[in-house]
């Protein structure tokens, strides 16, 4: 991307001047004549940039005003006097600018804020205006090569036992751009602070990088007779890190060894402070299955929402999940920030994996693929039987009691088609709830058959869900993937293919037997750009996340061109 523009939004200050002072000699903080003081705000008519996703920078400025002053910008851009913005079209920015309180409710007798607009006009193509300086190039098969603006590898350097594994189950990233990636390992690995080998058959890990991806610190989980699957990770509004996943054997996170309470696996919860110190830690457990957590979200009051399954007498602390001794239960469960039980809720059926977003008032959007009817904890059917009898991806929205609202099959096909998975489900800024889910074709005679990954967007209106675009993509071989939201509510998705990818706009080639490919579309499902990643190995993502300023960050496992595991993070330009 080409360097960014400086382009001020000037503020004349709009509250009082100081007096000339007192007779006593002390600093008169009262109000002096206003009318000179009403805030005016000039700023440039428009800005212009030659390339769809150029970035500019606007600077806000207040003057004359009672410091310390405080900005607000629109389109997510947060609180700092200067942003960066990368329209891929013309948009207009608007900053609120606000001024100190002087402890009177009239502000010295002057509005407390005042409010500039911008508009940035993207007013030709890249190719209109000629590739600038540090634009993406074009790749071997014709893709777009994104800007990396960082990336770390880790290899794993010892194996340990028959199964060694170094896999970053969750990314996240919290309000300063740092990056947190958690997962399990089986070996020894060097994060960058010093050889970690694991202690038991498969230890858990939390790493945590600054927005240039450097390491800030590493914390790994162990015991020599405990079996660790670790990796849904969130963070709260604090920089607070929750991590979810499962454990057998006896683990010390930090606050005292859990011990599961029988031979099956139980599932954890864990909350780290922004420095990697424990916080709490508790467990959950069946008598007759294991259980595990398989994704988590925050919500604006650092509530922590919980997706897994679980036994119908796990009980999160609002008592068992289900009244009726049966199976295997896809569940929500909601905790304060502390940890205390608020909600839970339970679904028994042939549900599989499943993921789950929160929107800004809290509110949750589960999505999960299953087979027939799809039945609440208390009897109630959610879900309607698949007319077709096979298997199909479910998409459903609870308000913060965990009480549904709606809920709708999002895609359904007939029983040969076995191979379902969810991509992922995120929210953008309207409370619209994005599923991305993939359906493998085994009529075909071959596992690998001619699947297809489909992005839709379900719009809630009342208590009733519709999809407002889908988009498509096809090759020889497709993967389980992630998908993530940006402060624009652009959707960004990542999977793994084999062969050749067809999108809209170009053609992707592995270099191996998989590589990851990530894609990003606007809100109304135009694709902005897509990538590829990897080696001539096998490559899988397992984590993908949309720092504050858009940039997009794509963790995925590589088998290495040694045969040797290795996780590989990388940060690409928005």
């Amino acid at each position: 991307m080409a360097k960014p523009q400086m382009h001020p939004v000037i503020m004349p200050d709009a509250s009082p001047n100081p007096s000339a002072g007192s007779g006593s000699g002390g600093q008169d903080n009262g109000p002096s004549d206003a009318s000179a003081m009403s805030f005016q705000v000039t700023i440039d008519d428009a800005v212009n940039v030659h390339c769809p996703s150029e970035c500019t920078q606007l600077t806000a400025s207040a003057a004359h005003g009672r410091a310390p002053f405080s900005y607000a910008w629109t389109h997510g851009l947060g609180s700092d006097p200067s942003v960066t913005v990368c329209p891929t079209q013309t948009t207009t920015y608007t900053v609120t600018a606000k001024q100190a309180a002087d402890g009177s409710s009239e502000f010295g007798g002057l509005d407390p804020s005042a409010t500039a607009n911008v508009t940035v006009r993207v007013v030709g193509s890249c190719a209109d205006a000629g590739m600038p300086e540090g634009e993406p190039d074009a790749g071997p098969s014709g893709q777009t090569s994104m800007r990396t603006l960082c990336s770390r590898r880790w290899t794993l350097q010892q194996s340990f036992g028959a199964n060694p594994e170094l896999i970053g189950k969750g990314t996240t990233t919290d309000a300063a751009g740092n990056i947190v990636i958690a997962g399990s390992l089986s070996g020894a690995v060097d994060f960058g602070m010093g050889l970690r080998p694991s202690e038991g058959q498969a230890d858990g890990f939390v790493v945590k990088l600054d927005p240039s991806c450097k390491v800030l610190w590493v914390r790994t989980f162990g015991a020599a007779d405990a079996l660790l699957s670790m990796g849904p990770v969130a963070t709260d509004s604090a920089g607070n890190i929750v991590v979810t996943g499962s454990f057998s054997g006896a683990v010390d996170f930090g606050k005292g060894a859990l011990a599961a309470a029988n031979s099956h696996a139980q599932l954890m919860l864990v909350k780290l402070d922004p420095a990697g110190h424990t916080l709490w830690s508790k467990q959950f457990g069946s008598s007759y299955i294991p259980i595990g957590g398989t994704t988590i979200a925050t919500d604006l009051q650092n509530n922590i929402v919980l997706g897994g399954y679980a036994g119908y007498d796990t009980n999160f602390g609002t008592g068992p999940l289900s009244l009726f001794p049966d199976g295997l239960y896809t569940f929500v469960a909601r905790f304060d920030a502390s940890g205390v039980g608020l909600a839970s809720r339970a679904f028994f059926g042939s549900a599989g994996i499943l993921d789950l977003a929160v929107d800004k008032s809290g509110r949750t959007g589960l999505a999960c693929w299953t087979r027939g009817p799809l039945n609440g904890s208390d009897g109630t059917v959610i879900a309607p039987t698949n007319s077709n009898g096979g298997w199909y991806v479910f998409a459903a929205k609870f308000d913060t009691a965990d009480q549904l609202q709606w809920h709708t099959i999002v895609e359904e096909h007939p029983d040969d088609m076995l191979g379902w998975w969810i991509g992922g489900i995120a929210v953008d800024s309207a409370s619209n709830f994005m599923v991305t889910h993939g359906a493998l074709d085994t009529t075909q005679g071959d596992v690998l058959g001619m699947p297809s990954t489909n992005a839709l967007w379900f719009v809630q209106a009342g208590n009733q869900a519709g999809p407002a675009y889908s988009a498509t993509v096809q090759a020889q071989r497709l993967g389980y993937g992630a998908s993530a939201i940006d402060a624009a509510d652009n959707l960004i998705y990542a999977g793994d293919f084999g062969g050749a990818l067809k999108l809209d706009t170009t053609t992707l080639a592995s270099s191996g037997r998989s590589d990851v490919f990530v894609r990003k579309l606007d809100h109304q499902g135009r694709e902005l750009w897509a990538v590829s990643l990897g080696t001539p190995a096998d490559d899988e993502p397992w984590g993908l996340a949309a720092d504050p300023q858009g940039d997009v960050i794509v963790t995925y496992w590589t088998e290495g061109e040694t045969s040797s595991a290795a996780l590989e993070v990388v940060k690409l330009a928005r």
